[in-house]
């Protein structure tokens, strides 16, 4: 398993996300009447229920986020293209950084639409976007090991 997903499956356990002070849960709006709540990266602060809903998106936006296509590699271009149109599509919202002549990478920015918004769009997608990606990873891995 690579580092990249065994990040992602770490943070499907709403434990692993950060505790600090907060007074509402951005999704629901629900005091939380602890004062504390999840930061969940891209979301914002969450409430102990809402966390649950949220951790498999952020997953894949945490794997998704620094995605790199190369102009000579169409595989990784195609792949980049359908990962930003879907995510648009989706409510988050996503820039193409360009680091290189020949190189982009796709950077997460946040939520474009409400978040509860974005998790029912993203159920629709969700079983598509992630054989996909995981397509990807298995591709890249072969690219390198040929490129070695």
């Amino acid at each position: 398993m690579t580092a990249s997903r065994q990040q992602g499956a770490a943070q499907t356990h709403p434990h692993l996300f950060a505790k600090v002070a907060a007074q509402r849960c951005v999704d629901c709006g629900i005091p939380l009447t602890t004062g504390e709540g999840f930061e969940v990266p891209f979301i914002g602060t969450l409430g102990p229920k809402c966390v649950k809903k949220y951790a498999a998106l952020v997953a894949v936006l945490e794997q998704v986020d620094g995605l790199e296509a190369h102009e000579y590699d169409q595989g990784s271009i195609r792949l980049a293209h359908h990962v930003i149109w879907k995510l648009r599509g989706c409510g988050i919202a996503v820039k193409v950084l360009d680091i290189a002549a020949d190189t982009k990478r796709v950077q997460i920015m946040g939520l474009s639409k409400k978040p509860l918004a974005v998790i029912k769009s993203y159920a629709e997608i969700r079983a598509q976007f992630e054989r996909q990606l995981q397509i990807a990873q298995v591709e890249r891995e072969a690219a390198e090991a040929a490129a070695s």
